[in-house]
């Protein structure tokens, strides 16, 4: 009795409180009586599998397109300005490193 007393008091105090503002179209009340908020999963079933059904290839009206290859581009002296030995390892110990300037250019 008290619950359905407090939830008349809530509702009272709502419709009371509204404005003309707040006018709308629609009204809505939302009661829930130990309900749970979620529904649960529906149980399990396993089917059988559908038959197999073996249809004839589709109709094929072009052939497939001829697959061309071309090499890959050369990319020669790109990073370095010409000096691929830049980057050896023969040359990191004797300045080149550095800019090759410890035995002149090369």
């Amino acid at each position: 009795m008290k619950i359905i007393r407090s939830m008349l008091v809530v509702a009272a105090v709502g419709v009371a409180g509204m404005s003309s503002a707040y006018a709308h179209d629609s009204f809505s009340i939302g009661l829930n009586f130990g309900a749970p908020a979620y529904y649960a999963a529906p149980p399990v079933r396993y089917y059988s599998a559908p038959p197999v059904v073996y249809a004839p290839p589709p109709a094929v009206y072009y052939s497939a397109p001829p697959v061309y290859y071309r090499p890959a581009p050369a990319a020669y002296f790109r990073y370095d300005g010409g000096h691929y030995w830049h980057h050896d390892r023969d040359d990191w110990g004797r300045g080149e490193w550095r800019g090759g300037h410890d035995r002149g250019w090369r």
